[in-house]
């Protein structure tokens, strides 16, 4: 675990790991779903034909099996293979299990090996590097070049920091910095006796302001109700259909789609109180989501709505 090999011998693991996650992502879901479909009087029905089969193959030196004893025999492998797909009883699934463990290992592997070559490089002599930066600053053409060379090498030599009490204007995670105002800071005198003028003032009655403001949200919200309810009305979004949305609408798509990748079952419930479950895409099923500010390349997942009549 210190030595160089290691790193190797990390590289091949991780790999095989993820070959072995990709795989059984690609195929866990599919067997699952065929599992779901077959009903009990199925299951027995297979059972029964599995049994009959292996008591029809013919046997050297071993007494004939009784069907019951190879009932058992085959009832107990189809319930470990249940149990390995899926949840029973609201236990997580061997296939959840292994999953978790092999990212587990890998974060472990990764993180021994980034250990290795922050002691590998902990004492690295950067004499080379030194020797290079002076050939830079040896072949600039005069000293203003040389100092923007500096600047760029060992940043900025005197700066200040500048801190205030800034009110944001709205708590949006998708607001930019260049949507607000800029801070307005005026800084008081540096003398002993300054003291600032005490300015009173009565308190505002703002109830006006925040009926409008409110008014306008809530019509806001309502107009963005009414517009995805068009799109889930059929009961099923397909984002590789989808053209030349706005990007609210984007936004609250890809909301949906990261809450139901993250709920056991990819089934979940928007703020509207629909129900819906996610249908991952094949590995190369991709799709251009075309949007009035630009198109995003994404995976062509689908959202399958509960429809009430």
């Amino acid at each position: 675990m210190k030595t160089k090999i290691f790193l190797m011998y990390k590289e091949k693991l991780v790999e095989y790991l993820r070959n072995f996650i990709k795989e059984l992502q690609q195929y866990a879901h599919e067997i699952e779903y065929i599992l779901k479909q077959v009903s009990k009087e199925k299951n027995t029905e297979i059972i029964e034909k599995i049994c009959r089969y292996e008591q029809s193959i013919p046997r050297m030196d071993i007494e004939e099996v009784s069907f019951e004893a190879l009932k058992e025999n085959i009832e107990g492998k189809y319930s470990s293979l249940l149990n390995f797909f899926l949840s029973i009883n609201g236990n997580e699934s061997e296939v959840e299990k292994i999953l978790s463990m092999t990212n587990e290992i890998i974060r472990r592997i990764t993180r021994y090996a980034a250990n290795i070559l922050e002691m590998s490089n902990q004492y690295s002599n950067r004499r080379e590097e030194y020797k290079k930066m002076m050939d830079l600053f040896g072949e600039c053409d005069d000293i203003k070049e040389a100092h923007l060379l500096s600047s760029q090498v060992f940043g900025i030599s005197t700066y200040k920091h500048f801190q205030g009490e800034m009110t944001r204007e709205t708590e949006s995670i998708n607001s930019s910095i260049f949507d607000e105002k800029a801070l307005q800071k005026i800084t008081p005198p540096r003398i002993r006796n300054y003291r600032e003028k005490v300015v009173k003032t009565a308190i505002k009655d703002h109830s006006v302001e925040k009926k409008e403001m409110r008014a306008q949200v809530l019509e806001k919200r309502e107009a963005e109700r009414v517009l995805l309810e068009y799109y889930i009305k059929t009961g099923r979004i397909d984002f590789k259909t989808l053209k030349n949305i706005k990007p609210s609408v984007r936004k609250t798509f890809l909301r949906w789609l990261a809450k139901g990748i993250s709920e056991q079952g990819q089934i979940a419930v928007n703020e509207f109180g629909h129900k819906f479950r996610l249908i991952n895409p094949k590995e190369n099923n991709r799709c251009i989501l075309t949007c009035e500010d630009g198109n995003l390349e994404m995976p062509a997942y689908i959202l399958e709505f509960e429809v009430h009549t």
